[in-house]
């Protein structure tokens, strides 16, 4: 792997962790609406 690919992916590994970390608890809170719901 050259060095520019691998400073890409880490940037898109960050971009994920970062994405993740939001939605997390988006889905967290969106499991217990849904078993309210349920």
């Amino acid at each position: 792997m050259k060095g520019k690919q691998m400073y890409e992916l880490l940037q898109w590994i960050l971009i994920f962790m970062k994405l993740s970390y939001f939605l997390m608890p988006l889905y967290k809170a969106n499991k217990k609406a849904a078993q309210k719901a349920a």
